[in-house]
């Protein structure tokens, strides 16, 4: 009887090989890559994808030492993939100022789209999101209205000195403005300092901090004081109730003001700017911290002083100074607890090699 011949002891039988030999010579025959052989789609190339920003007109409306909108931003997100752009915002032509960002190579699927308004400090101030099927040999294309981002109030409570400390079990914030808003906190064990965020639209509001007892009976309220919620910024407030006899009288430690009459002057001669401003109202004022963006550039922080000081001199020989150009000056307030005030904003116009030897802006941005 014929017996079939088994291979050697430790050596494939030629049988075995046969499979992965007539794969490889497929993909040799055929150009292909395994992946496509056993039926997976590699993902391809697909753009270009066009999305357009529109920035409504009240974006550019900015109140004193409010940072002005600068910079528009435009993110694709599929799985792990980021493609990202940047230009700086022109002014609007009627109600609105439009912009097209073009992305020339992106992949087939679906995008997470998202837009963004940056102001001068960074801050997305305006925002607006959707989704996009990319398909290929197609130019994908999507428009996007930016909306203001919510303002976010955080508020502190500081019971320190509070005789009635013990009967307090919450704070709250009353707010009466574009929307009326009830918003309480319980206090958490008997700390004496506890905060709270929330964020609410923005506008103008009147405020009024409010303590409460065990059951919701109100403890102390103090009278309403207006308060301005920017778009996509934080206001902090804090809170301090105090005694004296009979009369519990609470005080609000506020956000320093920004300071006034930003004026630039520009020195060719020596690559600088001669940047001064008026001091601010508030006592507690620590200091005051100058910003810098070139035409070209990001916001910088340029220099840091005392409270002393209404004026600095900033060299820097990286400002376009042959070229000419707009440099941003941003000035704000530093008070004694390392709260930073909003920017007071101006503009340095640095003359080309023709130009004047030296300029001044008051900055309105």
């Amino acid at each position: 009887m014929h017996r079939p011949r088994r291979a050697p002891a430790g050596r494939p039988h030629p049988r075995w090989l046969a499979a992965p030999a007539l794969l490889a010579l497929a993909v040799v025959l055929s150009g292909c890559w395994p992946a496509r052989i056993l039926g997976l789609r590699p993902e391809r190339a697909a753009g270009p994808v066009a999305v357009s920003l529109a920035v409504p007109a009240s974006a550019f409306e900015t109140g004193p030492g409010q940072s002005p909108p600068a910079t528009l931003r435009v993110s694709l997100v599929k799985d792990a993939r980021l493609m990202v752009q940047e230009r700086a915002l022109q002014a609007p032509e009627g109600d609105e100022a439009v912009a097209t960002f073009v992305f020339d190579q992106v992949y087939e699927g679906r995008w997470e789209v998202a837009g963004e308004l940056l102001d001068a400090e960074g801050d997305a101030v305006y925002a607006g999101a959707t989704r996009l099927y990319v398909t290929a040999g197609e130019t994908a294309t999507v428009r996007l209205t930016l909306a203001a981002r919510p303002a976010l109030l955080r508020t502190q409570i500081d019971l320190s000195g509070y005789d009635r400390q013990a009967l307090v079990t919450a704070a709250g914030v009353h707010l009466k403005g574009p929307s009326t808003a009830y918003l309480k906190a319980s206090r958490p064990g008997r700390d004496l300092v506890w905060s709270f965020d929330r964020e609410r639209q923005p506008g103008t509001y009147d405020l009024r901090l409010v303590l409460y007892q065990d059951g919701g009976a109100i403890e102390y309220s103090r009278e309403y004081t207006s308060v301005v919620l920017l778009p996509g910024k934080t206001t902090a407030l804090r809170w301090r109730p105090a005694t004296g006899g009979a009369i519990v009288i609470g005080e609000i430690d506020w956000v320093p003001a920004a300071p006034g009459d930003v004026t630039c002057q520009v020195l060719p001669s020596e690559a600088a700017l001669r940047v001064a401003w008026s001091p601010p109202p508030d006592p507690d004022v620590a200091g005051y911290r100058v910003y810098l963006r070139p035409p070209e550039g990001s916001l910088r922080l340029a220099e840091e002083v005392t409270a002393g000081a209404s004026q600095v001199t900033l060299t820097d020989p990286t400002l376009p100074w042959q070229a000419g150009g707009a440099v941003y000056v941003g000035v704000t307030a530093v008070d004694l607890a390392g709260q930073e005030s909003l920017h007071a904003p101006g503009w340095c116009e640095i003359p080309g090699p023709s130009g004047p030897a030296s300029v001044v802006e008051r900055g309105a941005g």
